[in-house]
């Protein structure tokens, strides 16, 4: 198999996508792509880039995740 492509029907845990709008790597459309395929929420943030979890704004991403986790 040339691709190993993921299975959105094999998953059957929750799912959260998230998403800068400053991202210069990963489109919009392909992460919407990627929820929708996902039956997954998305949530957007601002002035943040692509690498998230160690931009200036990480601890917005790091309570909005453990809030949403904590919710599940």
């Amino acid at each position: 198999m040339i691709f190993n492509l993921p299975k959105p029907d094999n998953v059957s845990t929750p799912m959260l996508v998230l998403r800068s709008d400053e991202d210069q790597i990963v489109s919009v459309k392909e992460t919407e792509r990627t929820a929708r395929d996902y039956d997954a929420n998305i949530e957007i943030f601002h002035s943040i880039g692509h690498f998230i979890a160690n931009d200036v704004g990480w601890e917005v991403v790091l309570f909005f995740s453990t809030d949403f986790w904590g919710n599940q």
